[in-house]
């Protein structure tokens, strides 16, 4: 007897895709539900980044989308600043020409010796240390 084996979809990813009308490219990608959900409890930042997309920008949803989009923020967490810093910082070395923003975060993590290793924990480990210290008599 025959059985189909389920492999389950979990993304599809095509690239340069052209589009006939218009002579754009694009790149798609599209994710199964329960890998969507994933990233974006990881704070993935394109993820998180496609539940804050502005209503006019939107061309279909359907119920399950309009109810992630109403508690969108029950997906941030503390953790996201980890993700979104490391994100930040690949997209300063992958350019080749460095904005005066670009410059100014560099600026500020090289005057106040900030390593690209820092954790929140030890951004908030700092500052209790530091209150214990003004709090002495």
């Amino acid at each position: 007897m025959y059985t189909k084996v389920w492999k389950g979809f979990e993304q599809f990813q095509q690239h340069h895709v052209k589009d006939p009308s218009s002579q754009k490219e694009y790149d798609i990608t599209i994710y199964s539900i329960v890998k969507y959900f994933h990233l974006c409890m990881e704070n993935n930042p394109n993820m998180i980044d496609s539940l804050f997309v502005p209503r006019r920008c939107i061309l279909h949803s359907t119920k399950i989308a309009e109810l992630m989009i109403e508690n969108r923020r029950a997906f941030l967490h503390k953790g996201a600043m980890h993700k979104l810093r490391g994100y930040a910082y690949a997209g300063l070395n992958k350019t080749k020409v460095r904005t005066p923003e670009m410059e100014k975060l560099a600026a500020f993590c090289r005057d106040h010796l900030v390593p690209l290793t820092v954790s929140l924990r030890d951004v908030q480990d700092e500052i209790a240390k530091r209150k214990n210290i003004e709090d002495r008599p």
